[in-house]
């Protein structure tokens, strides 16, 4: 974001330092507000502050501000999106059977299932529409957001993924 201007130096400088308090006050404010949501909600308003940055008299309060209609805007756009919940029999139950010369496929995939499972629901569902060849445009107007909005989800839904792949593997080595 910052082009090495004394404005954004200010304003990196800004960010750095109010960036973990506002999200934690998003957070105590709305305790129903998944954090990659709260995350993506934040990032949204400290971009709408670095568009107005030079016009702003009170960035906290104009941040705060905007952060708390982009949530409201959140929360219309989740109840005007029917969310359809995972369906774990339709989506796996007709993957066939490994064959018996490799059973260690069976283990991993019901290993896999397992950790899905453990993932929020919107989490699950990224991942399932990334997995079934979805674009960027279907699951961003799946999930109510924008193509970006879908990409960064994917994204963090995959890093979730493989923290809880990697926290089982260690815990069965122990």
């Amino acid at each position: 974001m910052s082009d090495g201007t004394p404005r954004d130096a200010a304003f990196d400088a800004w960010c750095r330092a109010t960036y973990p308090r506002t999200l934690a006050r998003l957070r105590r404010k709305r305790r129903s507000l998944p954090l990659h949501d709260a995350q993506e909600i934040v990032q949204d308003a400290y971009h709408k502050v670095y568009e107005h940055w030079t016009e702003i008299e009170n960035p906290d309060g104009f941040l705060w501000d905007v952060t708390c209609k982009l949530t409201i805007d959140h929360w219309r756009k989740r109840q005007a999106a029917p969310v359809a919940p995972v369906d774990w029999a339709e989506e796996f139950g007709t993957t066939p059977a490994p064959e018996c010369d490799q059973p260690e496929t069976c283990v991993e995939h019901r290993h896999l299932i397992g950790v899905m499972k453990r993932l929020s629901s919107d989490d699950q569902r990224v991942l399932l529409m990334h997995v079934h060849g979805s674009t960027k445009e279907e699951q961003a107007e799946a999930l109510a957001t924008t193509a970006d909005t879908a990409r960064v989800r994917l994204h963090r839904a995959k890093k979730r993924l493989e923290q809880l792949v990697t926290q089982d593997e260690e815990e069965a080595q122990q």
